[in-house]
Protein backbone atom coordinates (compact mmCIF):
# COMPACT_ATOMS: atom_id res chain seq x y z
CA UNK A 1 0.00 0.00 0.00
CA UNK A 2 2.22 2.32 0.83
CA UNK A 3 4.50 1.05 -2.40
CA UNK A 4 1.37 2.30 -3.97
CA UNK A 5 0.73 5.49 -2.25
CA UNK A 6 4.53 6.63 -3.04
CA UNK A 7 4.48 5.10 -6.73
CA UNK A 8 0.98 7.37 -7.27
CA UNK A 9 2.99 10.98 -5.48
CA UNK A 10 5.52 10.18 -7.93
CA UNK A 11 3.58 10.13 -11.00
CA UNK A 12 2.01 13.15 -10.43
CA UNK A 13 4.99 14.81 -9.18
CA UNK A 14 6.29 13.67 -12.68
CA UNK A 15 3.25 14.76 -14.35
CA UNK A 16 3.16 18.65 -12.55
CA UNK A 17 6.70 19.24 -13.95
CA UNK A 18 6.04 17.70 -17.47
CA UNK A 19 2.86 19.91 -17.76
CA UNK A 20 4.88 23.16 -15.90
CA UNK A 21 7.69 22.43 -18.32
CA UNK A 22 5.25 22.51 -21.57
CA UNK A 23 3.63 25.51 -20.11
CA UNK A 24 7.21 27.31 -19.45
CA UNK A 25 7.78 26.78 -23.26
CA UNK A 26 5.26 27.30 -24.94
CA UNK A 27 5.76 30.87 -22.75
CA UNK A 28 9.30 31.30 -24.62
CA UNK A 29 8.59 29.87 -27.93
CA UNK A 30 5.98 33.34 -28.78
CA UNK A 31 8.50 35.42 -27.54
CA UNK A 32 11.18 37.04 -30.46
CA UNK A 33 14.67 35.78 -30.26
CA UNK A 34 16.42 38.39 -32.51
CA UNK A 35 19.58 37.30 -33.96
CA UNK A 36 21.96 40.71 -33.33
CA UNK A 37 25.25 41.60 -35.00
CA UNK A 38 27.62 42.66 -33.01
CA UNK A 39 29.48 45.01 -32.10
CA UNK A 40 26.25 45.94 -30.07
CA UNK A 41 25.38 47.49 -26.66
CA UNK A 42 23.69 44.66 -24.37
CA UNK A 43 22.90 44.37 -21.10
CA UNK A 44 25.99 42.48 -19.06
CA UNK A 45 24.85 40.17 -15.73
CA UNK A 46 27.21 38.34 -13.33
CA UNK A 47 31.06 38.82 -12.57
CA UNK A 48 33.36 40.88 -14.02
CA UNK A 49 34.75 39.13 -16.79
CA UNK A 50 38.18 38.26 -15.48
CA UNK A 51 39.65 36.44 -17.95
CA UNK A 52 42.17 34.67 -15.15
CA UNK A 53 39.12 32.83 -13.18
CA UNK A 54 37.09 29.89 -14.56
CA UNK A 55 33.52 30.69 -16.53
CA UNK A 56 31.36 31.36 -14.79
CA UNK A 57 27.82 32.59 -15.21
CA UNK A 58 28.80 36.09 -16.53
CA UNK A 59 29.03 37.88 -19.69
CA UNK A 60 26.40 39.88 -21.96
CA UNK A 61 22.54 38.97 -21.71
CA UNK A 62 21.32 39.30 -25.68
CA UNK A 63 17.80 38.45 -26.92
CA UNK A 64 18.69 36.08 -29.34
CA UNK A 65 22.28 34.83 -30.56
CA UNK A 66 24.88 37.02 -31.59
CA UNK A 67 26.14 37.32 -35.18
CA UNK A 68 29.54 38.90 -36.25
CA UNK A 69 29.30 41.99 -38.76
CA UNK A 70 30.81 41.09 -41.62
CA UNK A 71 31.93 37.61 -40.60
CA UNK A 72 30.25 33.59 -41.67
CA UNK A 73 29.45 32.07 -38.05
CA UNK A 74 26.85 29.27 -37.05
CA UNK A 75 25.31 29.47 -33.38
CA UNK A 76 24.97 26.91 -31.07
CA UNK A 77 25.36 26.29 -27.19
CA UNK A 78 27.13 23.87 -24.65
CA UNK A 79 25.01 22.20 -21.51
CA UNK A 80 25.64 19.82 -18.59
CA UNK A 81 23.57 18.76 -15.74
CA UNK A 82 23.73 22.91 -14.53
CA UNK A 83 21.45 23.55 -17.93
CA UNK A 84 18.79 20.79 -16.95
CA UNK A 85 16.45 23.44 -18.40
CA UNK A 86 17.84 23.69 -21.83
CA UNK A 87 15.29 24.32 -24.42
CA UNK A 88 16.71 22.77 -27.65
CA UNK A 89 13.80 23.41 -29.54
CA UNK A 90 14.01 27.25 -28.88
CA UNK A 91 18.38 26.34 -29.77
CA UNK A 92 16.89 25.72 -33.07
CA UNK A 93 14.05 28.12 -33.60
CA UNK A 94 16.18 30.79 -32.84
CA UNK A 95 19.24 29.82 -35.19
CA UNK A 96 21.25 27.76 -33.24
CA UNK A 97 22.62 24.10 -35.37
CA UNK A 98 24.57 22.94 -32.52
CA UNK A 99 24.87 21.71 -28.97
CA UNK A 100 28.20 20.58 -27.37
CA UNK A 101 27.36 17.93 -24.49
CA UNK A 102 29.21 17.60 -21.20
CA UNK A 103 29.41 13.45 -21.25
CA UNK A 104 31.70 13.14 -17.97
CA UNK A 105 33.88 15.05 -15.70
CA UNK A 106 36.23 14.27 -13.80
CA UNK A 107 36.94 11.25 -12.19
CA UNK A 108 32.97 10.32 -10.72
CA UNK A 109 30.89 8.30 -13.20
CA UNK A 110 27.87 10.48 -11.46
CA UNK A 111 29.48 13.59 -11.90
CA UNK A 112 27.14 13.88 -15.00
CA UNK A 113 24.07 12.52 -15.20
CA UNK A 114 21.92 15.04 -17.71
CA UNK A 115 24.32 13.78 -20.66
CA UNK A 116 21.32 11.38 -21.83
CA UNK A 117 18.88 13.58 -22.05
CA UNK A 118 20.87 16.32 -23.42
CA UNK A 119 22.16 14.50 -26.16
CA UNK A 120 19.21 12.76 -27.24
CA UNK A 121 17.00 15.88 -27.25
CA UNK A 122 19.76 17.79 -28.89
CA UNK A 123 19.49 15.09 -31.72
CA UNK A 124 15.84 15.21 -31.77
CA UNK A 125 15.44 18.86 -33.17
CA UNK A 126 17.84 18.58 -35.73
CA UNK A 127 21.45 19.70 -34.02
CA UNK A 128 24.61 19.04 -34.55
CA UNK A 129 25.85 17.52 -31.19
CA UNK A 130 29.64 17.26 -29.79
CA UNK A 131 31.11 15.46 -26.49
CA UNK A 132 33.05 16.99 -23.79
CA UNK A 133 34.90 16.02 -20.78
CA UNK A 134 35.78 18.52 -17.76
CA UNK A 135 39.05 17.60 -17.04
CA UNK A 136 40.19 17.87 -13.42
CA UNK A 137 43.51 17.80 -11.32
CA UNK A 138 45.26 16.24 -8.66
CA UNK A 139 46.19 19.20 -6.87
CA UNK A 140 49.75 19.68 -4.62
CA UNK A 141 49.30 19.87 -0.53
CA UNK A 142 51.92 22.90 -0.94
CA UNK A 143 53.88 25.18 -3.09
CA UNK A 144 55.44 23.79 -5.96
CA UNK A 145 58.71 25.15 -5.49
CA UNK A 146 58.52 23.03 -1.91
CA UNK A 147 58.66 19.72 -3.72
CA UNK A 148 61.40 17.63 -4.38
CA UNK A 149 62.09 16.06 -7.71
CA UNK A 150 60.63 12.65 -6.45
CA UNK A 151 57.19 14.09 -5.19
CA UNK A 152 57.19 16.04 -8.26
CA UNK A 153 57.30 13.01 -9.72
CA UNK A 154 54.70 11.75 -7.93
CA UNK A 155 52.51 14.23 -8.70
CA UNK A 156 52.92 13.76 -11.97
CA UNK A 157 52.04 10.38 -12.51
CA UNK A 158 48.98 10.60 -9.95
CA UNK A 159 47.69 13.27 -12.68
CA UNK A 160 48.29 10.79 -15.44
CA UNK A 161 46.73 7.92 -14.12
CA UNK A 162 43.82 10.38 -12.91
CA UNK A 163 43.30 11.53 -16.40
CA UNK A 164 43.41 8.04 -18.17
CA UNK A 165 40.50 7.10 -15.82
CA UNK A 166 38.58 10.57 -16.21
CA UNK A 167 39.31 9.71 -20.53
CA UNK A 168 38.03 5.93 -20.15
CA UNK A 169 34.84 6.86 -18.27
CA UNK A 170 34.38 9.50 -20.87
CA UNK A 171 34.69 6.81 -23.45
CA UNK A 172 32.67 4.62 -21.77
CA UNK A 173 29.23 7.13 -21.91
CA UNK A 174 29.90 8.89 -24.84
CA UNK A 175 29.30 4.85 -26.47
CA UNK A 176 26.79 4.94 -25.02
CA UNK A 177 24.87 7.91 -25.98
CA UNK A 178 26.21 7.34 -29.67
CA UNK A 179 24.02 3.66 -29.27
CA UNK A 180 20.87 5.94 -28.30
CA UNK A 181 21.46 8.28 -32.19
CA UNK A 182 19.11 7.18 -34.44
CA UNK A 183 20.60 4.14 -36.48
CA UNK A 184 22.96 4.44 -39.35
CA UNK A 185 22.10 2.49 -42.91
CA UNK A 186 25.32 1.60 -42.42
CA UNK A 187 25.30 -1.05 -39.69
CA UNK A 188 29.60 -0.54 -39.24
CA UNK A 189 28.83 3.11 -38.33
CA UNK A 190 28.99 4.01 -34.20
CA UNK A 191 25.71 6.29 -33.91
CA UNK A 192 25.87 9.67 -35.96
CA UNK A 193 28.68 12.26 -37.17
CA UNK A 194 29.54 13.97 -34.38
CA UNK A 195 31.33 17.53 -33.52
CA UNK A 196 35.18 17.34 -32.53
CA UNK A 197 35.50 16.04 -29.10
CA UNK A 198 36.22 18.50 -26.77
CA UNK A 199 38.47 18.54 -23.15
CA UNK A 200 37.49 21.44 -21.11
CA UNK A 201 40.57 23.00 -19.88
CA UNK A 202 39.82 25.34 -17.21
CA UNK A 203 40.34 23.52 -13.91
CA UNK A 204 42.82 26.23 -12.43
CA UNK A 205 44.78 24.85 -9.39
CA UNK A 206 47.04 26.97 -7.37
CA UNK A 207 45.51 30.06 -7.52
CA UNK A 208 47.36 32.14 -4.95
CA UNK A 209 51.03 30.85 -6.50
CA UNK A 210 54.23 32.33 -8.39
CA UNK A 211 54.29 32.39 -12.01
CA UNK A 212 57.36 30.12 -11.84
CA UNK A 213 55.37 27.61 -9.95
CA UNK A 214 52.43 27.53 -12.15
CA UNK A 215 54.70 26.99 -15.35
CA UNK A 216 56.30 24.19 -12.95
CA UNK A 217 53.18 22.74 -13.16
CA UNK A 218 52.39 23.31 -16.56
CA UNK A 219 54.73 21.06 -17.30
CA UNK A 220 52.28 18.19 -15.03
CA UNK A 221 49.49 19.91 -16.39
CA UNK A 222 50.09 19.02 -19.84
CA UNK A 223 50.78 15.49 -18.90
CA UNK A 224 47.33 15.03 -17.58
CA UNK A 225 45.98 16.58 -21.16
CA UNK A 226 48.10 14.64 -23.34
CA UNK A 227 47.48 11.30 -21.22
CA UNK A 228 43.79 12.01 -21.74
CA UNK A 229 43.89 12.64 -25.21
CA UNK A 230 46.11 9.09 -25.76
CA UNK A 231 43.57 7.45 -23.83
CA UNK A 232 41.00 8.30 -26.34
CA UNK A 233 42.77 7.94 -29.59
CA UNK A 234 43.87 4.51 -28.15
CA UNK A 235 39.82 3.40 -29.26
CA UNK A 236 40.02 2.52 -32.63
CA UNK A 237 36.74 3.77 -32.99
CA UNK A 238 38.09 7.91 -31.92
CA UNK A 239 41.59 7.55 -32.83
CA UNK A 240 40.72 9.64 -36.46
CA UNK A 241 37.75 11.58 -34.66
CA UNK A 242 39.29 15.46 -34.40
CA UNK A 243 40.04 16.78 -30.65
CA UNK A 244 40.21 20.32 -29.55
CA UNK A 245 40.93 21.79 -25.93
CA UNK A 246 38.18 24.45 -24.47
CA UNK A 247 39.98 26.48 -22.48
CA UNK A 248 40.85 30.46 -21.63
CA UNK A 249 43.57 32.12 -22.90
CA UNK A 250 44.85 33.51 -19.55
CA UNK A 251 45.12 30.23 -18.15
CA UNK A 252 46.85 28.80 -21.46
CA UNK A 253 49.23 31.42 -20.80
CA UNK A 254 49.84 31.19 -16.96
CA UNK A 255 50.80 27.29 -17.50
CA UNK A 256 52.55 27.47 -20.22
CA UNK A 257 50.12 25.38 -22.01
CA UNK A 258 51.81 26.12 -25.36
CA UNK A 259 54.70 23.55 -24.66
CA UNK A 260 52.05 20.87 -25.07
CA UNK A 261 53.51 17.98 -26.79
CA UNK A 262 50.26 16.63 -28.03
CA UNK A 263 49.57 19.76 -29.57
CA UNK A 264 50.26 19.37 -33.08
CA UNK A 265 47.47 16.49 -32.65
CA UNK A 266 44.75 18.75 -31.65
CA UNK A 267 42.03 19.92 -34.61
CA UNK A 268 42.14 23.66 -33.19
CA UNK A 269 40.87 25.32 -29.57
CA UNK A 270 37.34 26.96 -28.39
CA UNK A 271 38.09 30.03 -26.26
CA UNK A 272 36.20 31.37 -23.91
CA UNK A 273 36.12 34.78 -23.43
CA UNK A 274 33.47 37.92 -22.64
CA UNK A 275 33.13 40.95 -25.24
CA UNK A 276 31.29 43.17 -23.62
CA UNK A 277 30.31 44.23 -27.08
CA UNK A 278 29.30 40.82 -28.17
CA UNK A 279 32.09 41.12 -30.49
CA UNK A 280 34.88 38.33 -31.32
CA UNK A 281 38.38 37.81 -29.35
CA UNK A 282 40.91 40.87 -30.26
CA UNK A 283 44.02 40.01 -31.80
CA UNK A 284 46.04 43.21 -31.54
CA UNK A 285 49.09 44.69 -29.31
CA UNK A 286 46.95 45.02 -26.31
CA UNK A 287 47.45 42.78 -23.37
CA UNK A 288 44.02 40.85 -24.20
CA UNK A 289 44.90 41.12 -27.65
CA UNK A 290 48.68 39.01 -27.14
CA UNK A 291 46.98 36.47 -24.85
CA UNK A 292 44.45 35.59 -27.59
CA UNK A 293 47.25 35.59 -30.45
CA UNK A 294 49.25 32.75 -28.19
CA UNK A 295 46.10 30.48 -28.35
CA UNK A 296 44.17 31.31 -31.34
CA UNK A 297 47.22 31.85 -34.01
CA UNK A 298 49.93 29.15 -34.74
CA UNK A 299 53.58 29.39 -35.41
CA UNK A 300 52.30 29.49 -39.08
CA UNK A 301 49.57 32.53 -38.77
CA UNK A 302 46.96 29.94 -38.90
CA UNK A 303 43.75 31.18 -37.24
CA UNK A 304 43.07 27.98 -34.29
CA UNK A 305 40.13 28.63 -32.27
CA UNK A 306 37.49 27.18 -34.28
CA UNK A 307 34.47 27.92 -31.62
CA UNK A 308 34.04 30.37 -28.93
CA UNK A 309 31.83 30.76 -25.99
CA UNK A 310 30.90 34.55 -25.41
CA UNK A 311 28.77 34.88 -22.80
CA UNK A 312 26.71 32.65 -19.75
CA UNK A 313 23.44 34.46 -20.64
CA UNK A 314 21.19 32.71 -23.09
CA UNK A 315 18.01 32.87 -21.23
CA UNK A 316 16.10 32.94 -23.92
CA UNK A 317 16.67 28.73 -25.05
CA UNK A 318 15.60 28.11 -21.32
CA UNK A 319 12.60 26.90 -19.57
CA UNK A 320 13.88 29.08 -17.02
CA UNK A 321 15.50 32.20 -18.57
CA UNK A 322 16.77 33.45 -15.19
CA UNK A 323 19.25 30.88 -15.36
CA UNK A 324 22.61 30.36 -17.33
CA UNK A 325 23.55 29.59 -20.46
CA UNK A 326 26.20 29.05 -22.39
CA UNK A 327 26.10 30.74 -25.88
CA UNK A 328 28.80 29.76 -28.70
CA UNK A 329 29.80 30.51 -31.86
CA UNK A 330 31.64 28.99 -34.84
CA UNK A 331 33.81 30.66 -37.12
CA UNK A 332 32.87 30.02 -40.29
CA UNK A 333 30.12 28.98 -42.69
CA UNK A 334 28.21 25.95 -43.48
CA UNK A 335 30.91 23.95 -45.69
CA UNK A 336 33.56 24.31 -43.00
CA UNK A 337 31.45 23.56 -40.30
CA UNK A 338 30.49 20.45 -41.93
CA UNK A 339 34.16 19.23 -42.48
CA UNK A 340 34.61 18.79 -38.80
CA UNK A 341 31.60 16.33 -38.63
CA UNK A 342 33.16 12.75 -37.89
CA UNK A 343 31.57 9.71 -38.04
CA UNK A 344 32.89 7.17 -36.20
CA UNK A 345 33.06 3.02 -36.66
CA UNK A 346 32.34 0.44 -34.64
Amino acid sequence: MLTSVFSRKMFLGALLLSVWCADAAQAQTGKPCPVVSAPASFEQKGESADSASTPGNRGIVPPGFVAITGSAVRHGVDVSKWQASADFVRVKQCGGSFAYVRISGGQKLDNELEYRAHWSNARSVGLDVGPYHNLTLVNPTRPISSLSQAEVASLTEENVRSAKVQAANFLRQFREVLSLDEKSADSGNLGQPFLPIALDVTARPLSQASGSDMETFGNIYGEAICAWFDTVKADSSFASAPKIIFTMPRLFHDFALKRLSCRGDLAGFWISHRPSDGGTFPLDDTNEGLLNRELCVGDDGKDLCVFEQYTSWGGFALYQPSEGLDLDRFRGDQAKFQTLLYQAKR
